[in-house]
């Protein structure tokens, strides 16, 4: 069974608070909360005051890193790691190409092009081979069809590349929306009652983190509720 996780993006009328993604994934019940390290963590009070919550919480961590690590990031980030080592940390794939080096730990790869680009995902999977770390699966992305593929044959390779995670190692980001051939905004919907509904099964049976990234809280906690 998948462990699910919280994105700040969740609280997104709240700036992306983590302090409040904290506080409702432990209200809901999530396994754990992806954050997002946005220039807030800089100030020593909030990044104490988010450990502290986080400690208390028992809660597991994925950090998602910004496109470009400002030299100012860097301290927050190894700050959060050497406090919960077991935690994740992230970036995209585009416009990077080179991991930032974080003291103890590894960044792991996320595909970051919107739409049906499995050349793209194969390039992600690549970086992720040539560094020696693991791999986040956005699968909204290549759900942006914008009719250039059949629906079936989408939900058929999405569903392949879920199963070629690695257990426990690989990570998968998700969220649902009422369109094949639109983005997700103006189109968000809880898991199940949109076009991820053929991929439900896979997701379940992940043997990992899959995070949640609506943002709407009560999609998310809905979804979770889907999963679990």
């Amino acid at each position: 069974m998948a462990e699910v996780y919280l994105a700040s993006s969740a609280l997104i009328r709240d700036g992306f608070d983590g302090l409040r993604t904290i506080e409702e994934a432990q209200r809901s019940g999530f396994d754990g909360v992806q954050l997002f390290l946005d220039p807030g963590y800089r100030r020593d009070e909030y990044l104490s005051r988010v450990i502290q919550e986080l400690a208390y919480s028992q809660l597991g961590l994925v950090i998602h890193l910004p496109n470009i690590m400002a030299p100012e990031d860097l301290a927050p980030a190894e700050e959060l790691v050497s406090q919960f080592p077991a935690s994740k940390l992230l970036i995209h794939y585009l416009p990077t190409t080179e991991l930032p080096s974080i003291r103890g730990t590894k960044v792991g790869w996320e595909n970051s092009v919107i739409g049906y680009d499995l050349d793209h995902i194969a390039k992600t999977r690549s970086a992720v081979a040539r560094d020696d770390t693991f791999f986040v699966f956005d699968m909204g992305r290549p759900l942006v069809l914008e009719n250039k593929v059949k629906p079936n044959i989408a939900v058929h390779r999405i569903r392949e590349e879920i199963q070629a995670l690695r257990p426990h190692v690989d990570l998968i980001h998700t969220a649902d929306k009422d369109d094949w051939n639109t983005r997700f905004k103006g189109h968000w919907r809880p898991l199940g009652k949109g076009v991820c509904l053929a991929l439900l099964g896979e997701m379940r049976a992940f043997q990992g983190i899959v995070v949640l990234e609506h943002e709407d809280l009560k999609m998310a906690v809905d979804s979770l509720r889907v999963l679990k």
